[in-house]
């Protein structure tokens, strides 16, 4: 499944995509070690060595042919942030306007992959902080070996939300994964009820006596008939 998963992920040519789905591996493998045998996990490991070596030299022939377009997007990704000086504490950025089509534009960019710069530039600077913020608390709980599964597969998103927007399905996955994680973190923090000894009922010792029933003991023998008086 694992060998699936990231031969899947290769085949979209997606730097971030395969960038993501390896953090999410190694962080999985390093600091989930309660949930993961050692066994699977020096299988995972060799998994992902041998895929990752059998496709390399495949990957960076298509990236080498697409050196052009790779440079150009990687350029107007770090011209993105040339948009934060006009972000606002709350609301739109100084720089939003709306075209004649109705949607709202920022700068002279048609479009925002970044969905960090798309928060600050769409909601105002605090609540992009909100997110640093909560995805900062995520990347503690991994390193302190406290995070569940679902967290760590958030953490490893974190490279995606800074260089792609919440669009199509990709916004219903990551809130979707986003509740996964909260719930999951809460319920490990909740811990499991002990039962207490002194509420425990006492065991009565071998030689105590039980008290009597003071109900009679029922049957289900039939109660005698009344005798018979003699006819005259």
């Amino acid at each position: 499944m694992t060998a699936v998963m990231l031969l899947g992920t290769v085949l979209t040519f997606s730097r971030v995509g395969m960038l993501g789905a390896l953090l999410g591996l190694v962080l999985a493998i390093v600091f989930l070690r309660d949930a993961i045998s050692l066994r699977v996990r020096v299988t995972v490991t060799a998994v992902v060595v041998v895929v990752v070596a059998a496709i390399a030299p495949f990957v960076q022939t298509v990236f080498d042919d697409a050196g052009t377009e790779a440079t150009n997007s990687s350029d107007y990704r770090g011209n993105l942030y040339g948009l934060i000086p006009g972000m606002r504490i709350l609301g739109l950025a100084s720089s939003a306007y709306r075209g004649t089509d109705g949607r709202v534009f920022y700068g002279g960019f048609r479009s925002i992959d970044s969905q960090l710069v798309l928060t600050g530039l769409t909601f105002g600077v605090l609540s992009a902080v909100g997110v640093l913020l909560a995805l900062a608390v995520g990347v503690w709980l991994v390193i302190r070996g406290r995070a569940t599964a679902a967290t760590i597969a958030l953490v490893a998103q974190i490279p995606a939300l800074a260089t792609v927007a919440l669009i199509t399905q990709y916004s219903v996955f990551m809130w979707f994964l986003a509740g996964v994680a909260a719930t999951s973190q809460v319920l490990r923090r909740v811990p499991a009820p002990e039962a207490d000894a002194a509420d425990a009922p006492a065991d009565p010792g071998p030689d105590s006596e039980a008290p009597p029933d003071p109900t009679p003991a029922r049957t289900s023998a039939l109660s005698p008939l009344p005798g018979r008086t003699p006819s005259r």
